[in-house]
């Protein structure tokens, strides 16, 4: 499976499953050896969280040791692909065991936007190797309490068109009767 191709949907209820299956093929595919000695050519995949506030969604992605002007964030369509690339020091020792489980090289998640976010809004953070995105709600997904009007709105006229109807059919019937 191509990694920089691959797309997630953000807001998928087997997210989680489908996260751990990654993880369990990428390690079970890519070599130690790829980690360890700094391979750029290997791709890797930062675990990421997503959470659903009552305003936005929250993005939170583990990128730790990538400068934060390495790091790409685009917005196209109805998606947002973030990329970037950690690389390695190469520091091996001359003498003595080495071994690392740390991921280099190059990173790409994309995932696919809900309807009704407001992608002209989103914010980024990066602090502390967490690289964070606010997707805002727009304000039409946004809900909103609906008060019971009164006389003045849409139906106030609508009523009031009728009940004048109506007192003028009283009026005029009440008048024939009288004649």
């Amino acid at each position: 499976m191509n990694y920089l191709t691959r797309r997630n949907d953000l807001w998928s209820p087997l997210a989680d499953f489908r996260r751990e299956m990654d993880s369990l093929f990428d390690d079970f595919f890519s070599p130690t050896n790829a980690r360890a000695t700094g391979n750029t050519n290997h791709v890797w995949t930062p675990a990421c969280d997503v959470a659903e506030e009552e305003g936005h969604y929250m993005l939170s992605l583990e990128v730790p040791g990538i400068p934060k002007d390495e790091i790409k964030i685009e917005v196209a369509d109805n998606t947002v692909t973030i990329s970037g690339e950690r690389q390695s020091k190469n520091e091996k020792k001359e003498k003595g065991a080495w071994y690392g489980e740390r991921r280099y090289g190059k990173f790409q998640r994309s995932f696919t936007l809900p309807a009704g976010i407001d992608a002209d809004k989103i914010e980024a953070n990066y602090q502390d190797g967490v690289l964070s995105l606010m997707v805002p709600k727009a304000e039409s997904a946004k809900p909103r309490q609906i008060k019971i009007g009164s006389s003045n709105g849409f139906f106030g006229k609508l009523l009031g068109d009728s009940r004048k109807r109506e007192e003028e059919h009283h009026s005029s019937s009440a008048k024939e009767k009288v004649a």
